[in-house]
C-alpha cells in the first residue's frame, strides 16, 4: 500500500485482517474503510477516486435500505435515508445513528452491517474499480 492510502486507511479504522475491513466507533462496518480496502485490493495499477467509490457504496446501501424498509412497510424511512445520503454534510455516522432506536430501524441496521461486511460487496467494488468505473 502506498503511504497516503495507508495513512487514510489507518485513520478510518482499517486494520488488515482476514475479513473485517474496519469498524466505526459504534462497531458498525466503516464505509470509508471498506472503500479504501477495495481500492487497495484492486491494486496500484487501478487509479480509483475515493469519493467515487464511496458514492458507489452509498448507492448500493441505499438500494438495499429502500428494499428492507419497503418490506417493513415503512417507505417514509427509506425516503428519509435516500435524502440523507445525498446531503453535502453527510457522514456515515449519521446513517448508523438514524438506524437505531426502534426495532425496525435496528433490523435494517443489522442487515446493512451484514451486507457491507460481505465478500460479495467487496468483490463488486474491486471489480468495479478494476473496470475503471471510479477513475479520478
Amino acid at each position: 500500500m502506498n503511504g497516503k492510502i495507508a495513512d487514510v486507511t489507518e485513520e478510518a479504522g482499517f486494520v488488515p485482517s482476514n475479513h473485517s475491513v474496519g469498524k466505526t466507533p459504534t462497531g458498525d462496518p466503516s464505509i470509508t474503510a471498506l472503500a479504501l480496502h477495495a481500492i487497495a485490493t484492486a491494486g496500484p495499477e487501478c487509479h480509483a477516486d475515493l469519493d467515487s467509490v464511496l458514492a458507489g457504496i452509498l448507492r448500493m446501501a441505499n438500494t438495499r435500505i429502500h428494499h428492507w424498509f419497503a418490506a417493513l412497510h415503512r417507505p417514509a424511512e427509506a425516503e428519509f435515508v435516500a435524502s440523507m445520503l445525498v446531503q453535502p454534510y453527510f457522514d456515515e455516522q449519521m446513517l448508523w445513528d438514524y438506524l437505531s432506536g426502534d426495532p425496525g430501524k435496528v433490523q435494517v441496521r443489522r442487515q446493512l452491517a451484514q451486507f457491507l461486511d460481505s465478500d460479495l460487496v467487496q468483490q463488486i467494488l474491486v471489480g468495479s474499480i478494476r473496470q475503471g468505473n471510479h477513475t479520478s
